[in-house]
């Protein structure tokens, strides 16, 4: 039986705006990293002039670059979180979420979050060694939610994984 709730005709919609918007932060991450060189000598030259020599400008232009870099890195397993979770939710529309190939996608998306998290430690590192040279940096702190999110989507793909195997033995018994 298909599912065309509301829920599910714009999870759909907002999963799918929210693949192009990270295939475009990709490329404003990567313009914005060409820009540090190709730009570098002015870049330096405005973080001297704010800073007063106060701070190691060319590290922290190379700090810059690594959260730049980071950023790029990070579409991969937010672009395979995606398209995985738009794959639940077509499933949930056709009416057949208890399929072997959800429990793949949970696991998918598992290991696509482990990965974002493990790039936000990268993040925070990053942060707190611009804050080491006395320059603004933003503020970090490790995600407890991102953690327990990871633990969620491979729990969920247990189970989506025993009511595949529950619908397979129920149809092998009719």
């Amino acid at each position: 039986m298909r599912d065309e709730s509301v829920a599910v005709r714009w999870g759909d919609r907002v999963i799918a705006v929210l693949i192009v918007l990270n295939l475009i932060a990709a490329a404003v991450f990567a313009v914005a990293a060409i820009g540090t060189v190709v730009w570098e000598h002015l870049l330096l030259s405005m973080l001297s002039a704010k800073y007063g020599g106060r701070v190691d400008e060319a590290g922290l232009v190379w700090a810059m670059r690594g959260l730049m870099a980071a950023g790029i890195v990070a579409v991969l397993p937010v672009d395979r979180c995606l398209r995985a979770l738009r794959g639940v939710v077509a499933s949930v529309r056709d009416g057949d979420p208890f399929d072997h190939r959800n429990a793949r996608r949970a696991t998918t998306i598992g290991w696509a979050l482990l990965a974002i998290q493990l790039l936000d430690l990268g993040f925070g590192a990053i942060v707190w060694l611009i804050a080491r040279t006395g320059a603004d940096a933003a503020t970090w702190q490790p995600s407890v939610g991102g953690w327990l999110s990871v633990l969620v989507a491979f729990v969920l793909a247990r189970v989506f994984a025993a009511g595949a195997r529950l619908r397979d033995d129920l149809e092998g018994t009719v």
